[in-house]
């Protein structure tokens, strides 16, 4: 079974920004929404859930790395707006897990068992591996930080 990509990129939100949200009766969507730019989003299966684990919902924005580069500091000042709080976000990229020698760990299908790790800014976005066929799948959590003024 091919591991299927879409692309995009994950949106993780803290349980910390997750409760604001919830209390204040916000959504991801109606926070996107805020940014001014239409970018679909979906639901989708965290794709580093291992198989024997219940999967994990995570929120998709389903646009081009440039859009999210775009995206990023406008939903940024977004969360500051709302929250009164300066937000931090991570980068992220999914990567194959492997043993001390390199070896990819793959699960019981044959299939690279993956995990999120945060990337350093600036690095080429494309995870270079023959075995995997994995190119460059990224995510991003945000959650908030510094004090309530």
């Amino acid at each position: 079974m091919a591991m299927e990509t879409l692309d995009g990129t994950y949106l993780f939100i803290s349980p910390e920004l997750e409760k604001f949200l919830i209390d204040n009766e916000i959504s991801v969507a109606d926070m996107l929404r805020e940014t001014k730019q239409e970018v679909p989003i979906a639901l989708v299966d965290d794709p580093a859930t291992q198989e024997n684990r219940q999967k994990e919902p995570v929120t998709l924005i389903l646009a081009s790395t440039a859009v999210i580069a775009a995206l990023t500091p406008v939903l940024k000042e977004v969360i500051r707006r709302i929250a009164r709080r300066d937000p931090v976000i991570r980068d992220r990229m999914l990567v194959p897990v492997e043993t001390r020698d390199g070896t990819v760990i793959r699960n019981a299908d044959g299939e690279p068992i993956l995990h999120w790790v945060d990337k350093a800014v600036g690095l080429v976005p494309e995870v270079k591996s023959e075995a995997t066929n994995i190119k460059g799948i990224f995510g991003m959590e945000i959650t908030l930080g510094g004090e309530e003024p």
